[in-house]
C-alpha cells in the first residue's frame, strides 16, 4: 500500500503542463501496463505496483474500460 499523502494534480493555467495544486511542475515517470487489470491477479498487481514504485515510477497507464470502442472505431 502507498503511504503518505499524494499531491493533487491539475492542468497548468496555459494548458500545456501537469502541475501540482500549488503550481509546481509534476514530473511524469510512467510505465505502460495496458492489460494490468485483466492479466494479473490482485497479488501479482500489488507486487508489480510495489516494484514500479521502488524504481521511482509515479504513473502507471492501464486500460480501465475493456472493450470500449470510440465513435467511428472498428471495435478492435
Amino acid at each position: 500500500m502507498l503511504s503518505g499523502k499524494l499531491p493533487r494534480l491539475k492542468v497548468s493555467d496555459n494548458g500545456h503542463f501537469i502541475v501540482t495544486e500549488d503550481g509546481k511542475p509534476f514530473f511524469w515517470l510512467g510505465d505502460t501496463a495496458w492489460r494490468l487489470f485483466y492479466n494479473l491477479t490482485r497479488q501479482e498487481t500489488e507486487t508489480y505496483l510495489q516494484d514500479r514504485a521502488a524504481k521511482g515510477f509515479n504513473v502507471i497507464q492501464a486500460v480501465a474500460l475493456r472493450g470500449f470502442s470510440p465513435p467511428g472505431g472498428n471495435g478492435e
